[in-house]
């Protein structure tokens, strides 16, 4: 794949890019959440890496920063070093490589993608099945694809291929220990316009998201399509050249998709899907003499863990605790001094005895030597 940014604007972006990756397959990770923060301020930029786990966060201000990445089911991860930005150039390869949270247990996913006029098997078509986790997979010469190390579970499966409409498996696909799940095959329709297609993620949740409306803008103009029941969405008939793409769908903050996007003739850019998070999921608090503490908890709900993320401007006593709905503690995470920066804590809903807790809702709370902060989820074991 080629790498490219444009800033519509003129002149040459600044940022940070790279890429993130599964560190037991080697496998792009799509929807990796990747954060920089300066060090000597609470100045966030943040972007989401893309189906080939390609992330960039443009617009920052030359500086250092901390930077991290997280998605749903890894350990978060930290840049080991700090991030130079200089003005009007893009600090490249700041990749992560993050693992998965536990070791599950693992099956897979296999089929055939065919042309949906003739027959004849497709080749270098790419597979992605979401679900329990994650995982992509090209298929071979005769057409036929694996995706492996899928955590057990249930899937939505989605092929595209060169110069064909992508397809969304219309069942959902369960994935059983040690199998592998077979037939899952796809007969494409060859495209005969340009276009961009995808769906669109609920970022705490990992779900799809219907009815949500995408804008896609170019120099001819404007077009509009909404989500299906399974997210997807297609904007079709565009005229060849660059495009950019947001996002709104009611209870979630709108999105502005970081990429541009290439559209050419009977090609279908596949796979362009923004992150969206429900309204107010980031929780900020600030004190009277300058400390700034934003709080972000995912997924919500959760079945296996949790992953708090949180970030301080300055050096602070850092408690984090879980209360049940009635206000008693459940489980002390953490207590320490902290230097400014993000951090990240998962919490496998036990409590401080090693007891796995009952469904329900829940509530982190940090509290700082200025200021307390409080971020609800629910546990659905």
């Amino acid at each position: 794949d080629i790498d490219f940014w444009l800033n519509p604007s003129g002149g040459t972006p600044t940022g940070i890019s790279g890429h993130v990756t599964n560190a037991h397959s080697g496998q792009p990770i799509l929807g990796a959440l990747v954060i920089a923060i300066a060090s000597d301020s609470a100045v966030i930029g943040q972007d989401h890496s893309n189906y080939y786990g390609e992330y960039f966060i443009q617009d920052l201000a030359p500086g250092f920063y901390q930077v991290s990445a997280s998605a749903s089911g890894f350990e978060p991860a930290g840049y080991p070093e700090i991030v130079e930005v200089v003005e009007d150039q893009i600090t490249t390869d700041i990749n992560f490589a993050l693992v998965p949270l536990d070791t599950f247990e693992l099956g897979g996913i296999s089929g055939h993608v065919t042309d949906a006029s003739d027959g004849t098997p497709i080749a270098f078509a790419q597979i992605y099945a979401l679900g329990t986790s994650q995982g992509q997979a090209s298929s071979d010469t005769n057409g036929f694809y694996l995706v492996d190390d899928l955590v057990v579970g249930e899937y939505i499966v989605r092929a595209t291929a060169a110069g064909y409409y992508p397809a969304t498996y219309p069942e959902s696909v369960y994935v059983i220990a040690g199998q592998i799940t077979s037939g899952i095959d796809f007969a494409l329709t060859p495209s005969d316009t340009g276009g961009i297609a995808g769906f669109v993620i609920d970022g705490e949740t990992w779900l799809t998201i219907s009815g949500a409306r995408i804008t896609a803008t170019g120099s001819v103009g404007s077009f509009q399509v909404q989500t299906n029941g399974l997210g997807d969405y297609l904007v079709d008939d565009l005229q060849h050249g660059i495009y950019y793409i947001d996002v709104q769908a009611s209870g979630y903050e709108p999105c502005i998709y970081s990429d541009a996007i290439l559209v050419q003739s009977g090609w279908i850019e596949a796979f362009v899907c923004p992150v969206l998070y429900p309204l107010f999921s980031v929780e900020e608090q600030k004190s009277s003499n300058g400390m700034n503490v934003t709080l972000f908890a995912y997924p919500c709900p959760f079945t296996k863990s949790s992953q708090l993320s949180f970030c301080i401007n300055k050096q602070t006593r850092t408690r984090v605790r879980v209360f049940d709905a009635s206000g008693s503690v459940m489980r002390d995470l953490f207590d320490a001094t902290l230097e400014p920066g993000p951090y990240s804590i998962t919490w496998d809903g036990k409590d401080n005895n090693g007891r796995i807790l009952p469904k329900g809702v829940y509530f982190y709370k940090l509290e700082t030597d200025e200021t307390s902060i409080t971020k609800k989820t629910i546990f659905l074991k």
